[in-house]
C-alpha cells in the first residue's frame, strides 16, 4: 500500500482516457459509469492524430488511461498532476518507467482482463497455419500435439485451458517455477521445452532481463514446428537470430500479432513464396480486439485509479515507487 493521494474522498480527480485507437463505444460507456460511481470526473481525448493533441488535455488529469500510446519522458514532462497512469492491457512497454518513477507517477497494468481474447486468438492463428491458410492443400490436426508454454501468465492460463479441448499435451515453463495449471506439466528449462514441443508459446513479459532471450540456441533447437509471438513478449526474440534461423530451417513457422522490426528483412531473405509459407502475421496488433476485453479492461482501469488515490491500493503497480 502506498500513501493516500485523496485521504478524505472528498476531492474528484480528473482521469483522461487517451487513446489514439479508439476504445470501443461499450467500454467508454462503462467507464464513464464507473467514473461516476467512484467520484471520478472523466476526461476523454480518443482518435488523436500528434503528440501535441495529447499533450494539451495532460494538465489537470489526475489519472490517466491509455492503450498502445506512447507515455515517454516527453509525456510525463506535460503531466504536472498526473499521480497515476494505467495501460488497460497487459503489455506496458509503451511506457518510460523510469521517467514515470522520476516524476513520482504510479504506472499501472489490467493483467488478466484480455487474457482470454488472446488466446483465443491464438488458437485462431494456430488453425489458420494448420489448415494452410485454407488453400485446399491437406494441413494438420492441433489434436496429439505438444504445446509449451514459455512464461506462466493469466494468458497463458487460458491457452493451457483451450489446448486441453484439442486434447493437446501441454508443458510449460517460468523462471519463478510456479505455474499451476492442472493440464500442464513443467519443465526445469527452457532449452528442454523448445526441443519438446510441437509448438511454441511465448508469454514471457518483456523487460529488462527478458530482451533477446529466445536466442538462436533456442530457436536452433525447435523441432520441426511453430513458434507463435505475442505483443506482450515484444523483444523477447532475438530478431537477427530469428532471421537466419527461419532461412535456415524451412520447416519452422513462425506466428505473431505484432511484426517484428525486420520483417522486410525476412521476407527478402525467404522469398514471397516461403514467406507466406513460414510466417503468419495480424495486419495490425488484434489480440485484446474483442468487446469483452475492451470493457474488462477500462473498468479495470478506472478501479485501480480510484484504488490508488483514495484507498493506496498499488496492487498492480509495475514500476519502482
Amino acid at each position: 500500500m502506498c500513501p493516500l493521494i485523496y485521504p478524505d474522498n472528498t476531492v474528484s480527480p480528473v482521469v483522461l482516457l487517451a487513446a489514439a485507437k479508439p476504445f470501443a463505444r461499450e467500454a467508454v460507456e462503462a467507464v464513464a459509469a464507473a467514473c461516476d460511481e467512484l467520484g471520478s470526473t472523466l476526461k476523454k481525448l480518443e482518435g488523436y492524430k500528434s503528440p501535441e493533441e495529447l499533450y494539451e488535455a495532460l494538465p489537470g488529469s489526475t489519472g490517466c488511461i491509455i492503450r498502445s500510446d506512447k507515455a515517454d519522458a516527453d509525456f510525463f514532462d506535460h503531466a504536472p498532476d498526473l499521480k497515476v497512469i494505467v495501460r488497460a492491457g497487459a503489455g506496458y512497454d509503451n511506457v518510460d518507467l523510469e521517467a514515470a518513477t522520476k516524476r513520482g507517477v504510479c504506472v499501472m497494468n489490467t493483467p488478466g482482463q484480455n487474457a482470454n481474447a488472446v488466446a483465443e486468438l491464438v488458437f485462431g492463428l494456430l488453425l489458420y497455419h494448420a489448415r494452410r491458410r485454407f488453400n485446399g492443400s491437406s494441413g494438420f490436426e492441433l489434436k496429439g500435439k505438444t504445446i509449451g508454454l514459455f512464461g506462466c501468465g493469466r494468458i497463458a492460463a487460458n491457452v493451457a485451458e483451450i489446448a486441453r479441448g484439442f486434447q493437446m499435451t501441454c508443458y510449460g515453463y517460468s523462471r519463478s517455477g510456479r505455474c499451476q495449471y492442472g493440464n500442464c506439466s513443467m519443465l526445469s528449462s527452457p532449452d528442454e521445452l523448445f526441443q519438446r514441443c510441437d509448438i511454441v508459446s511465448l508469454h514471457m513479459p518483456s523487460n529488462a532481463q527478458s530482451r533477446g532471450c529466445v536466442d538462436r540456441k533456442k530457436l536452433s533447437s525447435l523441432k520441426k514446428g511453430v513458434l507463435v509471438e505475442l505483443p506482450i513478449c515484444f523483444q523477447v526474440i532475438d530478431e537477427d537470430a530469428l532471421l537466419e534461423v527461419l532461412t535456415a530451417r524451412p520447416d519452422l513457422t513462425y506466428i505473431t500479432d505484432m511484426k517484428p522490426s525486420n520483417v522486410d528483412q525476412i521476407r527478402a531473405a525467404l522469398g514471397e513464396a516461403r514467406f507466406a509459407q513460414q510466417v503468419v502475421t495480424t495486419p495490425v496488433k488484434m489480440g485484446a480486439q474483442t468487446l469483452e476485453a475492451n470493457v474488462n479492461a477500462a473498468v479495470a482501469a478506472v478501479q485501480q485509479i480510484a484504488g490508488y488515490l483514495f484507498h493506496g491500493d498499488d496492487t498492480y503497480q509495475v514500476n519502482v515507487p
